[in-house]
């Protein structure tokens, strides 16, 4: 078995959820406002990532949404499905948010912002993650990573960090905890 306890695991409910999106959505919003800019594609990572990632783009009013989907287990890539090809003309400046429900090592993202640079090179790549693991506010190749909330996975913290293994509201916890046993 891995290096994680079944205990580690912290069921979130859709009102905390709620709450958490709000405050990214601010600060996406605020960021927009600030750097005089418009976020015009959201890329949510499949599965845990299409709840945050719709509900960024009906908020910021983002139509081009273009779901990835990539399967890791016991660290190799076991499946994933190639990015769905644009048949409409993309605006010239293209600022892309990658989005994710949590964030901890980063092997998703990094795998789906290799992918998407090689089909949009010019693209500014962004990252709204719901739940973020401490110490992943800066990501090679990504201009700026927004948060809803802190994680802490390896040492409690105090304060307004969720100090566990994230299981989002419309997980299982059991079904995520059979898959953490994969790796």
């Amino acid at each position: 078995m891995g290096m994680y306890k079944k205990e580690q695991l912290v069921q979130i409910t859709y009102e905390r959820f709620g709450k958490n999106m709000d405050v990214l959505t601010q600060k996406i919003t605020d960021y927009q406002t600030e750097n005089n800019m418009k976020f015009n594609m959201v890329v949510p990572l499949l599965r845990s990532g299409a709840f945050p990632a719709f509900h960024i783009a009906a908020r910021l009013e983002i139509k081009n949404i273009i779901p990835v989907y990539y399967m890791y287990q016991n660290g190799k890539l076991i499946d994933r499905i190639e990015i769905p090809k644009i048949t409409y003309a993309l605006p010239e400046e293209l600022n892309v948010l990658i989005c994710d429900a949590c964030l901890t090592s980063g092997t998703t993202l990094k795998s789906a912002l290799a992918d998407l640079k090689s089909l949009y090179p010019t693209a500014k790549f962004y990252a709204a993650i719901t739940w973020l693991e401490i110490g992943h506010d800066s990501i090679p190749g990504i201009e700026k990573v927004f948060s809803g909330a802190y994680t802490s996975e390896k040492e409690p913290i105090v304060g307004d960090v969720i100090n566990g293994l994230v299981v989002a509201p419309w997980e299982d916890l059991e079904v995520d905890w059979n898959e953490i046993k994969g790796y």
